[in-house]
């Protein structure tokens, strides 16, 4: 990202001087490529760690993971010493803690969180009703709700500034990205696990199957810059994007224990090409719909409501897989071992020793054979497989939401010009303010003209 030969830096110098808002789409497919290929490393990484059951060694994937953090932010603070903007240097830092949206802070993350936890504890262990759940779900719905209203009637430019919102793309952006967040939090947290519980799959091959979908989006979201690139459209890729990513999940809802492996290859290139199309033009759409001093916090608001989505995702699915567990596990399991003789005192332990794979466990237990052993990872499967099913027709419905909010995306085929948002070094800066200042001469010259041309009638 830094070139070293004095070709390389005119050659970047010229791209970021003129072309940098014609290339807006290539420039975002850089970082998404980056994540894709990070994934890839984890993927790779995380199954050969956990193969053959040694979960102890997810401490070595977060040590790995923790020492490329540390590496990361050496780099940022070394490395991106961009210049300051304007107000950066005429505010004191008491000034700039002033400005920040204290109120709007303080509502919005206490009532994600609390919502949130109600979300998270539903079924795991209490019921819906009971004061664990309830209380902290309806004070989070009532912050919400005041945060809402704060932001509308109050404070015109806190978190959700209201320039966000003059152009239809900025809101429509938000609920795709919402639910591409439910969904590919999704995929990324149940499409392995799936396969070892209700398929049998091991759990290294089971992960190289999610690497078709990191490789297959690394490859779709450059094609996907290049289309926006030369056409400047953004409508076509999401709407084509999100039908596949709907496809895909209900495709989902049919894995069971019979589902072969190359099946679920196939889903998961769906789901690549889908995710390239989509996360890679969203984010554009978003920028391109604000003011060209606030991509920064577009930016940021943007990945917030979708790490939003991806946890409102988790703990309902989390809790329909709890809830369905409770309800068929143990009637499955019945209908499968009793009628083999196997005691009914002893369905909790098998249960235990089954779903967490303690082979020691099973070997002790009163009454146990080969085929009832059969029997029950058979009666496991087919209960995890409508619990997984139950998640994906979640996906679904929000992936087809999404498809159909993404039919009203605008091109703004004028934004992609030749401005520089905000430039990374002085030198580009100064230049882009030399620009704009020759930009609004003209543009005064112009309407100068214009008036003596055209005189106003007395």
């Amino acid at each position: 990202m830094n070139p070293t030969t004095r070709g390389q830096r005119r050659h970047t110098e010229l791209v970021n001087t003129k072309n940098l808002g014609k290339y807006r789409a290539m420039a975002q497919v850089t970082p998404n490529i980056s994540t894709g290929l990070g994934a890839i490393v984890s993927v790779l990484m995380g199954g050969a760690l956990l193969r053959h059951g040694n979960l102890e060694n997810y401490r070595i994937y977060f040590y790995i993971a923790a020492a490329l953090y540390g590496l990361g932010t050496f780099g940022v603070v070394v490395g991106y010493n961009p210049p300051p903007r304007e107000l950066q240097v005429t505010l004191t830092t008491a000034q700039k803690f002033r400005s920040l949206d204290w109120m709007g802070i303080f509502l919005s993350t206490t009532g994600l969180t609390l919502f949130v936890l109600a979300l998270s504890w539903y079924s795991n262990p209490y019921r819906f009703s009971s004061a664990a759940v309830l209380a902290p779900f309806v004070i989070g719905i009532v912050l919400l709700i005041a945060f809402a209203n704060y932001e509308w009637l109050i404070k015109k430019d806190g978190i959700l500034h209201h320039g966000f919102f003059h152009h239809r793309n900025f809101p429509i952006s938000c609920i795709i990205i919402f639910a591409e967040g439910v969904a590919f939090f999704t995929l990324n947290s149940y499409f392995v696990f799936e396969q070892t519980v209700v398929m049998g799959s091991d759990s290294c091959d089971a992960s190289l199957r999610l690497l078709i979908f990191y490789c297959g989006s690394i490859v779709v979201t450059t094609g996907a810059g290049l289309y926006t690139t030369w056409t400047k459209r953004l409508s076509d890729p999401l709407v084509l994007g999100f039908s596949i990513y709907t496809a895909f999940a209900g495709a989902m809802t049919t894995v069971n224990a019979t589902t072969s492996p190359a099946t679920t290859c196939g889903f998961a290139t769906l789901a690549s090409v889908a995710n390239g199309l989509v996360l890679l033009n969203v984010i554009i759409a978003a920028q391109l719909a604000t003011p060209r001093e606030m991509i920064a916090v577009t930016t940021s608001l943007l990945i917030a409501i979708r790490g939003f989505g991806g946890a409102v995702g988790t703990v309902v699915n989390n809790a329909i897989i709890s809830n369905t567990l409770k309800t068929n596990l143990g009637p499955n399991m019945a209908a499968a071992v009793l009628p083999l003789g196997f005691p009914a005192e002893e369905l909790g332990l098998l249960i235990a020793a089954l779903t967490s794979n303690d082979q020691e466990a099973l070997t002790h237990i009163p009454g146990i054979t080969p085929t009832i052993i059969g029997a029950a990872v058979g009666a496991i499967q087919s209960s995890y497989a409508l619990a997984f099913r139950h998640c994906w027709f979640v996906s679904t419905s929000f992936l087809a939401l999404a498809f159909g909010v993404s039919c009203f995306v605008s091109n703004p085929k004028e934004e992609f010009n030749a401005h520089i948002d905000a430039p990374a070094e002085a030198k580009l800066a100064k230049l882009q303010h030399e620009i704009d200042m020759a930009d609004a001469e003209s543009t005064a010259r112009a309407v100068e003209k214009l008036a003596v041309e055209h005189p106003a009638p007395h």
